[in-house]
Parts: structure tokens; sequence; C-alpha cells
């Protein structure tokens, strides 16, 4: 299944997955200090093998809050 395609019961590669990721940039963009919003989009791209998007999102929740894990 490619980021495109629906999967039935509309898990990872699914359009939710575009969907999930529209809406956790939005986040992003709207409160770029949201570590959570960042370990989520980290999860979303690891889950989807888009590793270096999912190392970014994770380095950056690690910068704004460098004592919780991810």
């Amino acid at each position: 299944i490619t980021g495109g395609e629906r999967s039935e019961d509309g898990g990872v590669g699914s359009g939710r997955s575009a969907e999930a990721e529209r809406c956790l940039l939005r986040a992003v963009e709207l409160k770029p200090t949201l570590a959570e919003a960042h370990v989520s989009l980290s999860n979303l791209y690891f889950a989807l093998s888009r590793l270096a998007e999912g190392e970014a999102a994770a380095r950056k929740a690690i910068a704004i809050q460098p004592g919780n894990a991810v």
C-alpha cells in the first residue's frame, strides 16, 4: 500500500494517513513548541517508513522538551 491508497481498515498507508499528516503539520504550524505534535508526526512518519522525516520530527520534539523521552 502506498501513501495515497486506502486500506480496508483505514490504517497506515490509507487516505487517513495523509489527513493525519495535514492535521499534525497544521498543529505544528499553529504551535511550533508543542512537542506532542512533533512526536505524533514522528510516529506517523516512522509508521509510513519515512525515516528521515520521522527522525527530524523526533529531534524537534527532543529540542523542545529535552527531558522527555520520545
